[in-house]
């Protein structure tokens, strides 16, 4: 699991918690621990967006939070192998 999330990072760079569950074709929930593994180990970084509403919807339902975690490749120099 963890090197299938790791070539998605390296091709996309940035991506949602939800776009790399479809991705993979694996439960959000299950992701979870090899991405922690991976932001441990300085490989990705963990952003989370939700604080950061804009209000460009109509009103306020709670976005999925899945949506608003995003998880970005750190820099190659400063990843070490996982």
């Amino acid at each position: 699991m963890i090197t299938e999330i790791k070539k998605v990072l390296e091709k996309q760079r940035v991506v949602s918690l939800f776009d790399l569950a479809v991705i993979l074709k694996k439960d959000a929930k299950t992701l979870l621990l090899p991405l922690k593994q991976l932001e441990r180990k300085k490989y990705l970084e963990k952003i989370d967006t939700s604080f950061s509403c804009s209000a460009q919807c109509s009103g306020c339902m709670g976005c999925d939070k899945d949506k608003t975690i995003f998880y970005k490749l750190c820099e190659k120099k400063n990843s070490p192998k996982v």
